[in-house]
């Protein structure tokens, strides 16, 4: 248990919820296809990694707020394949999108 706390950096277990991950988009950060990463409910602002929805669809992400433009930079951490991050306007954020929470640790399972 110990290890588990220590995973969450502080943050309250009773706040925090988990998602596996899909997909190759967050590889550059070694987060892989299968891993499950733990992430806090009650963060929410910010740039950073998060866990989201849009329209539905949830997704592991960076976060990028330009706040000047009134735009949001939605990035995949795999520069080879995602070079191209999505760039939406404030105003469809408050529509489609849904942050979940930022993500604190993730857990990697190796097949061997």
């Amino acid at each position: 248990m110990l290890i588990v706390f220590e995973m969450l950096g502080g943050a309250n277990p009773r706040n925090c919820g988990a998602v596996r991950v899909v997909g190759d988009s967050m590889t550059d950060m070694s987060l892989y296809n299968g891993d499950v990463v733990i992430f806090d409910r009650s963060q929410i602002e910010g740039n950073g990694v998060y866990v989201i929805s849009i329209e539905g669809e949830v997704r592991v992400k960076r976060l990028e707020y330009r706040v000047f433009e009134k735009k949001l930079i939605i990035s995949s951490e795999n520069q080879r394949s995602y070079p191209n991050p999505e760039i939406i306007s404030f105003e469809y954020a408050q529509e489609a999108l849904l942050i979940h929470g930022e993500v604190i640790c993730w857990v990697h399972k190796h097949p061997y």
